[in-house]
């Protein structure tokens, strides 16, 4: 840094100056370190940003219409507010159900169902993208596989559970239907 001393108006000694000390060092490697968490907290941003875009995108063309597209992102908006999830990881996964066939009044009900179930796995957005996978399986093939149960059980969800509770059965009476 005493190179860059003497030119631009004494730059390097500005800048070296607070570092020279240990305890200058450890404040200035903070500030540098801040500087470069603060651009990684901001490429992220961009990053979901870029995901929500890409995805309203694909619902315009999906859905119809731009306007469409953002009643099911509102929508979704309204859902995602008070989880631990992001707009981003559930636009995505509405565009995926979208995309095997779910009605876009649907989603919303069902993301909630999906953002409950995997928050209760532990497992968070690895769980959101396993069962929304399995969800959009199911919505193709009409019915439910033993595959789709134990993918579900994969990620922490007993399926067989949660459906006999909603039907009024136990889960040995589930296993036999």
């Amino acid at each position: 840094l005493d190179g860059l001393g003497a030119g631009a108006g004494g730059l390097g000694r500005k800048l070296a100056g607070p570092l020279s000390s240990p305890g200058g060092a450890l404040i200035g490697g903070g500030a540098i370190a801040g500087a470069f968490a603060g651009a990684n907290v901001r490429a992220a941003g961009n990053q979901r940003l870029t995901r929500i875009e890409d995805s309203t995108a694909a619902l315009e063309i999906q859905l119809g219409g731009a306007k469409q597209a953002a009643d099911l992102v509102a929508n979704i908006l309204k859902t995602v507010n008070g989880t631990p999830f992001t707009l981003d990881q559930f636009v995505e996964a509405g565009r995926t159900l979208v995309t095997f066939g779910t009605e876009a009044e649907k989603i919303p009900t069902y993301l909630t169902a999906i953002g409950e179930a995997a928050a209760g796995s532990g497992k968070g957005i690895e769980a959101v993208g396993t069962i929304t996978d399995v969800f959009a399986k199911m919505q193709i093939a009409g019915r439910v596989t033993t595959d789709d149960w134990q993918r579900l059980g994969y990620v922490g969800v007993n399926a067989l559970q949660i459906w006999g509770n909603a039907s009024g059965k136990t889960t040995a009476e589930m296993q036999k239907l």
